[in-house]
């Protein structure tokens, strides 16, 4: 197979950013309200209980925290890379 030098200079940025945004959060998430419900306040969402993720941000400035939904994607290549963090990373989901 070969593969030319724009490609594989592309693909290493990827899986550097990948691997340079593994991060650990923790806190509350906002869960958005129907519109029908009638609370006291005119708040229209509430705080889910606090919560930790352990995940890989492939592009922060863009998605500023992980998603529980994408993290088997980012573990196809993290387990390549270190297998006891990728344990570690689905460990937390």
């Amino acid at each position: 197979m070969c593969v030319d030098l724009e490609s594989i200079i592309a693909g290493k940025a990827v899986i550097g950013n990948l691997l340079g945004d593994i991060g650990y959060f923790f806190g509350q998430s906002k869960i958005a309200l129907p519109r029908d419900v009638n609370l006291a306040s005119q708040e229209n969402s509430i705080l889910y209980s606090p919560a930790e993720l352990y995940t890989a941000v492939p592009s922060r400035p863009f998605f500023p925290r992980g998603f529980l939904w994408d993290e088997g994607f980012h573990q196809l290549l993290i387990w390549r890379w270190d297998t006891r963090i990728s344990l570690a990373i689905v460990g937390h989901c």
